[in-house]
This record gives structure tokens, C-alpha cells and sequence, in this order.
């Protein structure tokens, strides 16, 4: 409130939220999405046109395999970056994608590794079976906490080191 040439009764106001445009949403690592964006415009729409594609190749489309290992390849760097801006909502660094995607790696790797073993009839096809199950099912908890984590629980409230809220009064 101005009183004369002095600013007096001055209170900071919190950055208001701008939706992030198509590139930015897809795209960006940068700021937070909410619950609601991270489903409906990234989730349900990839998981829609998955089931798409599984039902295609189920009844013998030709090419349906090739378009949905393509789809699954062009949703992969989205994926990540939306799923770090919801990681951002929730005031933690974009940095623990690698807890969900560093174990998934390393249970596939093995898997394959292991897959190759028992082909060749090498005696350690057996132990890295243990272990790829193993990893498997580490990959499998670490998915459910993410889901839980990031997926269910509303973001910080208020504004965070990330960028204003997604969610907040207008």
C-alpha cells in the first residue's frame, strides 16, 4: 500500500501457477504437475492406447507388434519427464526416477543374461535365475511404492523449491 513515496503494509505473494504448455508437459523436467495432470493427460492415455495395441496384436493385426514396441519407444523420454515433475510436486528431487528405472535395468539384464545361460546350458543359468527373480521383485515393490508415492498422495501444498502449486486456490 502506497503512503506517500514510501511502500508500507508489504506482503509477499506466492508465483502464480501457469498450466505448462504441450511442449513443456511432455517434454521439460522443470516445474510440478498435479494428481490430476499426471493421470489424465499422460497415464490413462498411454495405458488407453497400450490396451489398443495388446488387442491388435491379440487378434493377428499385421504390424500391430512393430507400432507398439515403436509407441512404447516415443513414450519413453515423456514418461520420464512427467514423471519427474510429479516427483518435483511432492518437494523431492527428480533424481529417484533412477529408484524406479535403475532396478527395472538390472532385473532385465540379468534376465537376459540368465536366459542366455540356460540356452547354452552354463551351470550359473540357475543362480542368476535366483537372482533375476530377486531383482524382479524389488523392481516390483519400488513400482508400488512409486505408484503410491507419486501416483495417489496430493503434492506439497503451497509452493516448493520446484515452482508454485499446481493445485492451489485461484
Amino acid at each position: 500500500m502506497p503512503e506517500g513515496d514510501r511502500a508500507t503494509n508489504v506482503y509477499p505473494m506466492a508465483p502464480e501457477y501457469v498450466p505448462p504448455t504441450f511442449g513443456q508437459f511432455y517434454f521439460s523436467l522443470r516445474g510440478r504437475i498435479s494428481r490430476s495432470q499426471y493421470w489424465l493427460r499422460f497415464l490413462l492415455p498411454v495405458l488407453a492406447i497400450g490396451v489398443v495395441l495388446n488387442l491388435l496384436q491379440t487378434i493377428g493385426i499385421d504390424g500391430a507388434r512393430i507400432v507398439s514396441h515403436l509407441f512404447n519407444l516415443l513414450v519413453l523420454w515423456p514418461g520420464i519427464a512427467v514423471l519427474i515433475k510429479r516427483i518435483h510436486d511432492r518437494n523431492k528431487s527428480g533424481a529417484l526416477v533412477w529408484l524406479l528405472y535403475g532396478p527395472l535395468l538390472v532385473a532385465v539384464a540379468v534376465t537376459v543374461i540368465a536366459i542366455i545361460g540356460a540356452v547354452m546350458n552354463t551351470g550359473e543359468a540357475g543362480v542368476l535365475g535366483l537372482v533375476s527373480g530377486a531383482l524382479w521383485v524389488l523392481a516390483v515393490g519400488v513400482a508400488i511404492w512409486f505408484f503410491v508415492e507419486f501416483g495417489c498422495i496430493r503434492g506439497t501444498i503451497g509452493p516448493n523449491r520446484y515452482g508454485p502449486d499446481p493445485v492451489a486456490e485461484r
